[in-house]
């Protein structure tokens, strides 16, 4: 017996809008390894994942309307359909939410150190040379008239104050040492190392986007010891999302536990 016409059309609805929310789940995911694999541009796979909240946020509407009323009118798999597309929309909506409250939370820098007075210089690798410092005041009537300098120092000592150098009893040398290790351990790519200089450069890749961040790692001594100063900047965009900072905590911590366990 063939299905009628109402039970034909919310079987043929539900499917297209569980395919549509598995669109909008592969805008969402898509970008990244894209980006990583130089197949698109960072600007790009941004716009693309806009283009999927925006997707999903319309496909959830629908899918609750259409499941409120497809309970009580349409079989069982068109109501798992549709409470799987609906599922599929939360799930995209959430997340790409909770990114984009993420990266308003955090302070448009994308350049983090240890030493705020005289931050470690890059010797071989050369991070952003195409890209001034942008530093926006975001309608802050105290940053609208100074120089992006000073934008940057100012939001620096407001987020991250209590990010400072790491002191070590042992020489340069060996921390040197311990500062390679931790480096290889954390999976970055050196570039230089030098005893004589007291310094470590190096680039850290993320996961899933694979953006590039140039490290800089300054080491001499100070009062008997010594003084351990890390800087990370980010190759692209405005704001890092507190990505650099982690990076330098967590490599300062690893380091300190180095030496507790040596």
């Amino acid at each position: 017996m063939a299905p009628d016409k109402p039970s034909r059309f919310w079987g043929i609805a539900s499917i297209s809008v569980l395919l549509f929310a598995f669109l909008a789940l592969l805008l969402m995911l898509v970008p990244g390894p894209l980006v990583k694999a130089d197949a698109l541009s960072f600007r790009t796979a941004f716009d693309v994942m806009r283009r999927a909240f925006y997707l999903a946020a319309g496909l959830g509407i629908v899918s609750f309307i259409a499941l409120t009323i497809a309970a009580s009118r349409a079989n069982g798999r068109t109501v798992i359909r549709l409470s799987g597309a609906l599922m599929l929309c939360l799930i995209v909506v959430s997340a790409l939410y909770m990114m984009r409250r993420d990266a308003a939370s955090h302070v448009p820098i994308h350049d983090v150190t240890t030493d705020l007075i005289d931050p470690p210089h890059f010797t071989v690798i050369a991070p952003r040379i195409e890209d001034p410092l942008i530093v926006p005041d975001r309608g802050r009537e105290d940053l609208v008239a100074v120089p992006p300098d000073v934008r940057w120092r100012i939001y620096h000592k407001e987020a991250y104050g209590t990010l400072t150098p790491l002191f070590l009893d042992s020489s340069v040398e060996d921390a040197m040492a311990r500062a390679r290790q931790a480096a290889r351990k954390m999976g970055w790519e050196i570039a230089h190392f030098s005893v004589a200089d007291g310094r470590l450069e190096a680039t850290d890749t993320t996961s899933w986007f694979g953006f590039k961040d140039d490290i800089v790692v300054r080491i001499r001594m100070e009062k008997g010891q010594s003084r351990v100063d890390v800087r990370s900047v980010s190759r692209i965009g405005i704001s890092d999302l507190g990505a650099n900072a982690n990076r330098v905590r967590h490599f300062l911590e690893t380091l300190s536990q180095q030496g507790q366990n040596s």
